[in-house]
């Protein structure tokens, strides 16, 4: 028993002398500085670097952006409205199965629309670009869809609003 404890002991200090001196090599933090010491840039401006867009194409870029987020933002606010809607009339002690269904219907139609709105913000994307700006832009997006759970839709949960509570709803 004493000759395993004499064992044990020079292997724990041997482990900890291991583990120390490979924790003392990693960074301690992940640095925001570019290659210069300047601060890396972020958003937008990140990918307008790796894309090497100009000056007309940044200024295209970020008026296509304004517009797709504004009239997103209109597309949730109704569909706010209708998933309220719907989870008042659930709550109700006698639901009203029309009411329901025509709020449920048109709120799949909002989120076709917002998928359309998507679909079309990428085609005007790509018309901005040239083949090799494309080509970086393509491989940029699959690499952000690759590292979501469940894909582009992000955690697997299946399309759109499934009713309140649903899970169908992205966060």
């Amino acid at each position: 028993m004493t000759q395993n404890r004499m064992l044990i002991v020079p292997a724990a200090c041997a482990l900890t002398l291991v583990l120390s001196l490979s924790a003392g090599a990693q960074p301690t933090h992940i640095s925001r500085r570019g290659g210069d010491g300047g601060p890396r840039p972020r958003g937008p401006e990140a990918l307008f670097e790796l894309l090497e867009l100009s000056e007309t194409q940044q200024e295209e870029w970020t008026l296509l952006h304004q517009d797709q987020r504004e009239a997103l933002r209109v597309l949730m606010k109704e569909m706010s409205s209708f998933r309220a809607l719907i989870k008042e009339e659930l709550d109700s002690g006698a639901p009203d199965a029309t009411t329901v269904g025509e709020a449920m219907i048109s709120s799949h139609q909002l989120d076709e629309e917002g998928r359309s709105l998507k679909e079309q913000l990428q085609q005007d994307t790509a018309a901005l670009l040239d083949d090799e700006q494309l080509a970086r832009y393509k491989a940029f997006m699959a690499s952000r869809e690759g590292g979501r759970r469940g894909g582009p839709r992000g955690g697997g949960r299946g399309k759109g609003h499934r009713g309140p509570g649903g899970g169908g709803e992205e966060n």
